[in-house]
């Protein structure tokens, strides 16, 4: 995490224990966070769209142009 490589965001995502038993019973508790990741998810599509709008078919400015 403290590369960078899971986002502050995500955190919760990881689960730990001590022992298997442990991290079992942990991983059996453990339920998404759906409400909190809509948002977000909603938030980057948005965002892709806004990208996606901005170019023009055939352009020269897409993510294949060369």
């Amino acid at each position: 995490m403290e590369e960078g490589f899971i986002a502050p965001t995500a955190r919760h995502i990881i689960v730990l224990g001590t022992t298997a038993s442990e991290l079992l019973d942990k991983l059996q508790e453990y339920s998404p966070r759906h409400g909190e990741m809509k948002g977000e998810v909603e938030q980057l599509s948005s965002r892709k769209n806004c990208d996606m709008d901005g170019l023009k078919e055939g352009s020269s400015q897409g993510p294949d142009a060369a």
